[in-house]
């Protein structure tokens, strides 16, 4: 890619520009897919929350900066901004249901948004048998949204959001069965959600534990413990990881010198970032682009 930021789309191959009026949008990912040989290039939606269902063929996940193969019934759940790409295999069947973003924060979801934030907020990865009990339900959910979304029946778009909400109770009902429940107390869990939006904000600004505590109206020692609570690591650490996770994707999906990479994620001195990034990764800036050359997603 010559460009230096990942492609931002709608739907995928759309401009963010490109609206729709359903908030709700359904497509085959046959009829997506087959036509590009079956390969989606790495991108990230402006808007959209998706859930990828795979019910047939054997699929590579390129999610951020790690890769995830997939064989059989697969739900994939992608939050908006996430860095998403994929190889299915021909014949692959499925389909890919997006939701605007706006409309997961209010209506059907706005009582049940602290249950559903886990799968909204991260991606998830998850293989289900064909005689799992979630299975039937999930089905059933989406073969009736693909219903609603392909006719023009009274009420359509309510139906839409009532279907929507019941597919995605259920799959945390079934990731909760696989021991992936959200910890932290519900208050926790809002503070917790506005640090990681504030984080995705300011990363490249370099704000420090006290900044980000500030800005939540909390101490620096009440953040860090809700952040070894409910997500298993020190706020520092956190600040750090994102840095760095957008570092690799821009080594790994921009043709950005490393000195360019630096100065975009906000340090001054790029021998300082290759020493941060090398301690985080265990390679040089250089070295970590060299061993995730992805030549069948960059257009030379």
């Amino acid at each position: 890619m010559n460009v230096s930021q990942i492609p931002w789309y709608s739907l995928y191959g759309e401009t963010p520009d490109a609206e729709s009026a359903d908030d709700i949008h359904v497509e085959f990912i046959e009829d997506r897919s087959r036509e590009d040989g079956w390969l989606i290039k790495p991108h990230r939606h402006t808007q959209l929350f998706q859930i990828i269902c795979i019910f047939k063929g054997k699929t590579v996940v390129h999610l951020e900066t790690d890769q995830h193969t997939t064989e059989g019934i697969t739900i994939i759940t992608m939050p908006v901004g996430t860095v998403h790409g994929f190889e299915f295999g021909p014949g692959s069947e499925g389909v890919v249901i997006s939701i605007r973003e706006s409309a997961l924060s209010g209506g059907e979801y706005e009582k049940s948004l602290h249950f559903l934030r886990p799968i909204i907020e991260t991606p998830i990865i998850t293989s289900l048998d064909q005689d799992n009990t979630s299975v039937a339900d999930l089905k059933l959910y989406i073969q009736q949204i693909r219903q609603e979304f392909k006719g023009a029946a009274g009420g359509r778009s309510q139906s839409l959001r009532l279907l929507f909400s019941l597919l995605l109770l259920t799959l945390r009902r079934h990731l909760d069965t696989q021991h992936l429940e959200a910890a932290g107390s519900h208050s926790d869990t809002r503070i917790l959600a506005r640090f990681k939006q504030l984080v995705d904000e300011h990363y490249q600004e370099h704000w420090t534990v006290t900044d980000y505590a500030e800005k939540l109206n909390t101490s620096k020692s009440t953040l860090n413990r809700m952040c070894r609570g409910g997500m298993h690591s020190s706020a520092k650490a956190l600040i750090q990881a994102r840095l760095i996770n957008e570092a690799k994707r821009l080594l790994i999906y921009t043709r950005q010198p490393a000195d360019q990479v630096a100065y975009t994620l906000g340090f001054k001195d790029p021998a300082y970032f290759s020493r941060a990034f090398k301690k985080a990764t265990g390679m040089a800036p250089g070295q970590y682009r060299e061993s995730h050359d992805r030549e069948t997603f960059q257009n030379q």
